[in-house]
Order: C-alpha cells, then structure tokens, then sequence
C-alpha cells in the first residue's frame, strides 16, 4: 500500500468554519489544518517510473502541508494527519 500526501482537503474558509465550530466544543483549539491522503494498493512494486507519473499525477490543488503549518505555528500534528489541531 503506498500513501501519498496531498494537498489542503478544505479551503481556507472550510478550515475556518471546522476551527470555529471546534473551538466551540473543544478547549485550547488554535488552529486546524487539513490535508489529503491517498492510498493507493497495487498488485505489484511501481518502477521508480510509474511511481514518479503518479506522484506526478496525484499533485495537483493548492501546495501545502500539515508540517509546515505546524512549524509556522510552533504547534505539533494529531496523529491522524489529515486532521490536525495546533495548539
């Protein structure tokens, strides 16, 4: 199974609109970045060739990361990845 990470799965609205409504239930939320993840099962090893066509073809939307957003704010990733809350 290969994952490849993607971009933001929310606009920044959407992620302000989750933020929100976290904040509103959850104590010491500061921010929420969201990210895809794609996995992807083949029945067999990718050359480095097909892997680089669908890292290729797998790129697209807005550039982003969890980890960068996490790095500007000083905070760390949930473990899930897709979903993470800064503090």
């Amino acid at each position: 199974m290969l994952i490849i990470r993607g971009g933001p799965a929310l606009s920044k609205f959407r992620a302000q609109k989750v933020e929100s409504l976290l904040r509103s239930s959850v104590s010491g939320v500061g921010k929420v970045a969201t990210q895809l993840i794609h996995f992807i099962d083949t029945e067999r090893e990718l050359s480095s060739d097909e892997l680089l066509v669908l890292e290729q073809l797998l790129e697209y939307g807005p550039a982003h990361s969890v980890e960068e957003d996490c790095r500007e704010l000083g905070g760390r990733a949930s473990s899930w990845n897709y979903l993470s809350m800064v503090k």
